[in-house]
């Protein structure tokens, strides 16, 4: 199991430089965009983009997810280059009919969305980068599913890197606004596809195989539903205060949701790439329902920190980064937002047994019913609470649906969930951050001083509460002086 784990933290590691590529570059462009966008059109830009999200939710008909569950499968592991061509293809397809299909209704959806008809070319922008998405997700999974991490990390950092110079140019040099962003989208989505070619032309095999795709589509269908309500869970709070306050409302929020959202691009994106595979490849082995658990318990306590850290310092990181005044109640919504992604890896890996077992009909159903809740929440919560409500709403609804998809994962395929050790570093975490709330009043550097000593302090506090097992000890203790030593890097 030990190795199979060393492979998880390798595979994420990798896979994590790619998805900090992606935060340093939505850092670097944070300044650009507050600085040349209001925070109206930085509200428009999060509009759009939780439709791109909702869009490619729909019309991808969840068949990389399909693709990603059905690749190893035994029934057609002699097919898989079929499968992939039939995949793509059928995506092709889609992306073609849903910008046709949507090109009428043009001035309509600039209207309802953006509450003015004349952002028809903007809507078109955001359609054609929606169709290259949902294509692109096609290849991107076929990396992910042969463990593909170098490569894949490779071919993210290049397209970040060209779609960020794009937006730059568009931006600084053309005065282009909002659709500077979707104009280098499309760019580096283009660019994507052409850096992959080979890999795509090797890996293929032109013959479309119309009982792989019924197959697809009856594992994937279901979460057709659960990936759009997923969506409406995760953004669907931008929605309601787009319709309940105003544009400059949803910008500032929306500032505050990427500064939370780097938990999710880093880390937990990261583990959901790397996780997938090797989930399944264990599925007949004798320890994985330990290995199984320790993913619950190691990726929550990495991520408890990597939390504590964003909560505390949002503030000062918000004000280093963003000169325009407009913006800094931003900082408000960081923590909540931030608390809240650690249910979201808590719930995805609960889905463990579901996925297993192939009961994705629950998934669906209850992440509709948990859309349905998290709108009510934000209904209720905003005129009274305004962004610190959708906040709210959302961190209720995270921690509710983890706790409804544990309780029914655990029903069909119980898996041994360390649970107390998980309530352990929720509350020394809350404490910690609680008391740095004492300090905000100090000046700069003792702050800081005093917020990266309570940061630090997190895995000692666990350590008195007796947290970590003997042989984790003595793992973190053989690492340690392996890792502090040079000469012995090289030694298995």
């Amino acid at each position: 199991m030990l190795n199979n784990l060393k492979k998880a933290v390798s595979n994420s590691f990798i896979y994590s430089i790619g998805n900090l590529s992606t935060k340093i570059v939505g850092i670097i462009l944070i300044p650009i965009y507050t600085q040349k966008l209001t925070t109206a059109d930085y509200g428009m830009l999060g509009v759009l983009e939780i439709t791109s999200e909702l869009l490619i939710a729909l019309f991808s008909l969840s068949i990389y997810q399909s693709f990603l569950r059905l690749y190893w499968d035994k029934d057609f592991r002699d097919r898989q280059e079929e499968m992939f061509f039939t995949s793509l293809f059928v995506v092709i397809i889609i992306a073609i009919l849903m910008f046709l299909g949507f090109y009428p209704f043009i001035s309509r959806l600039s209207l309802l969305l953006l509450d003015n008809q004349d952002y028809g070319f903007l809507i078109k922008l955001m359609l054609l980068t929606v169709g290259l998405k949902i294509i692109v997700r096609i290849p991107s999974t076929l990396l992910r599913t042969q463990e593909k991490s170098v490569l894949y990390t490779i071919a993210n950092i290049s397209r970040l890197l060209v779609t960020l110079f794009a937006t730059i140019y568009f931006i600084i040099y053309l005065n282009h606004k909002v659709e500077a962003i979707f104009e280098a989208q499309i760019i580096g989505q283009i660019f994507y596809l052409l850096f992959l070619l080979p890999f795509i032309t090797r890996n293929i095999r032109l013959k479309f195989n119309l009982n792989i795709l019924k197959s697809m589509l009856e594992y994937g269908f279901p979460l057709i539903f659960s990936s759009i309500s997923g969506v409406l869970l995760t953004l669907g709070d931008r929605y309601c205060l787009r319709f309940m306050t105003n544009f400059s409302d949803v910008g500032i929020y929306n500032l505050g949701y990427k500064v939370a959202n780097i938990i999710k691009v880093f880390f937990i994106s990261s583990v959901q790439l790397a996780l997938p595979p090797m989930v399944f490849q264990m599925i007949d082995q004798p320890n994985c329902k330990r290995f199984y658990s320790k993913i619950m318990t190691y990726t929550a306590l990495a991520l408890s920190i990597i939390i504590l850290a964003i909560s505390i310092l949002g503030k000062e990181a918000i004000k280093f980064v963003v000169s325009n005044k407009a913006y800094w109640e931003a900082y408000k919504v960081v923590p909540l937002l931030s608390f809240s992604m650690l249910f979201l890896m808590l719930m995805y890996t609960a889905t463990t047994g579901l996925t297993i077992m192939k009961r994705t009909k629950i998934l669906a159903k209850l992440v509709v019913m948990m859309s349905v809740l998290n709108i009510a929440l934000n209904i209720l919560f905003i005129p009274f609470l305004n962004i610190i409500g959708a906040s709210l709403a959302t961190l209720i609804s995270r921690i509710l649906h983890f706790s409804i998809v544990y309780y029914y994962a655990q029903k069909i395929y119980r898996i041994p969930y360390e649970l107390k050790k998980i309530i352990t570093m929720i509350l020394t975490g809350l404490g910690l951050f609680l008391l740095s709330l004492f300090v905000n009043d100090f000046s700069l550097i003792p702050r800081l001083a005093v917020k990266f000593i309570l940061i630090l302090s997190f895995p000692l506090v666990l350590y008195f509460l007796n947290f970590y097992e003997p042989i984790e000890l003595l793992r973190l203790k053989q690492s340690w002086q392996k890792w502090s030593n040079p000469r012995k890097w090289k030694k298995k």
